[in-house]
């Protein structure tokens, strides 16, 4: 009995210490279990951290990149720019040395009427009159020394209607007029001598008649320009019959006046601004003219054209 109470005892005991090393056990577990957690979060939390730092970087990467684009393209706008400013500058100057050319060149011929007025009528006009007057002093004409050329005796009384009346009698403005046929022949000649051949018209003996005028409210060609010469005036009447050209302000008088046809004693109408008006058959048209090329052959005083 007595070794049973021992046995029991000793089972108790080792029940009891088998039990308070569960209990130890259960609690190294769990203070092992508690640090393992800790040490998960703190790693979690390292790595979660790293994560968003990369992310951070990842974005300011993005952004130097986005801004780096931004600078590639402004740098490339700004050379587009800057080229297509060159090609601009270069178009410019191109003109602009272009127009100084044509500039200085209107200049010198307008000089160089200044100095001569024959110069209006060909570089070589000089020197063909020149050789005119020697042989005038020679006695070499048959007949009269030969007029010309016929511009040098007309003067505008109407300025604004100069472009006008140059391209309608300019085909006339540069011919001499002789009175034989000699005479034409020897200034054939001496225009072949200084390189300068003129147009020439051959003068009658016969004085020309009355002529046939529009009423005297119209202002025609004729009634425009004052001629000092008879005899040019003879030959401009016979070549461009300035006296039936009449002259209008603008393409809505021209329409009124050759609305039903040409009105008595006129064929043709002429804006100042070079336009052709209406037709002998009436209704309305217009038909714009191409100026004549270079400095105008009426021009007597040019020293403001010049300035």
């Amino acid at each position: 009995m007595r070794e049973i109470t021992q046995q029991s005892r000793n089972l108790k005991e080792n029940v009891q210490e088998t039990q308070k090393l569960i209990k130890d056990l259960n609690q190294l577990i769990y203070n092992e279990s508690q640090r393992l957690a800790t040490d998960m979060r703190a790693h979690r939390e390292h790595h979660e951290n790293e994560i968003k730092r990369r992310k951070g970087d990842i974005e300011e990467i993005k952004q130097k990149m986005a801004s780096a684009r931004l600078e590639m393209d402004q740098i490339s706008t700004e050379a587009d720019v800057k080229q297509k400013t060159r090609i601009q500058i270069a178009d410019v100057h191109s003109k602009n040395e272009r127009f100084l050319k044509e500039g200085r060149e209107a200049i010198n011929s307008l000089r160089q009427q200044q100095d001569n007025r024959l110069a209006a009528f060909g570089s070589k006009m000089p020197q063909l009159i020149a050789k005119v007057k020697e042989y005038t002093r020679m006695g070499r004409w048959i007949g009269k020394e030969p007029i010309g050329p016929i511009g040098m005796f007309i003067k505008i009384k109407e300025p604004v209607y100069s472009k006008i009346i140059e391209y309608l009698i300019g085909s006339s403005l540069s011919a001499m007029i002789v009175d034989n046929q000699q005479d034409l022949k020897a200034l054939q000649q001496i225009g072949q001598q200084v390189g300068h051949n003129p147009l020439i018209f051959r003068a009658s003996n016969k004085r020309l008649g009355q002529i046939e005028e529009p009423n005297e409210d119209l202002l025609t060609v004729l009634r425009a320009i004052d001629i000092s010469n008879d005899v040019a005036r003879e030959q401009l009447i016979i070549q461009n019959r300035p006296e039936q050209l009449v002259l209008v302000d603008n393409s809505a008088d021209g329409d009124r006046l050759t609305e039903r046809g040409f009105p008595r004693n006129v064929n043709a109408v002429y804006t100042k601004d070079l336009y052709q008006c209406g037709s002998k058959h009436g209704g309305y048209s217009s038909q714009a003219l191409r100026p004549r090329p270079g400095p105008s052959q009426l021009v007597t005083d040019v020293t403001h054209a010049i300035r």
